[in-house]
């Protein structure tokens, strides 16, 4: 993925293998308190430059890295493994 790139949610969580019905977006990538709201299917994002990693990739390369996405107008920070490049 590259910025400007149209995304959407994942239908399944590539890890877990279950289903996603929603993503939820958060206003800032360093605190989960600032929950935004829901991503639903059919929404579709454009992927910004920001981009931010919980913890040192190389220690736990696991670790979620959450990405910038501009979504209905506003800026919002999303779980980078539960978007796909819309197609």
């Amino acid at each position: 993925m590259k910025p400007g790139d149209l995304l959407q949610p994942r239908r399944w969580n590539i890890y877990y293998r279950t289903p996603i019905n929603y993503l939820d977006v958060w206003n800032r990538p360093d605190g989960m308190e600032d929950w935004q709201g829901k991503w639903e299917h059919g929404q579709v994002g454009v992927l910004l430059e920001g981009r931010y990693t919980t913890v040192d990739p190389d220690t736990d390369p696991t670790a979620p890295a959450l990405v910038e996405v501009l979504l209905e107008g506003k800026k919002c920070w999303v779980v980078e493994d539960e978007v796909e490049v819309f197609a």
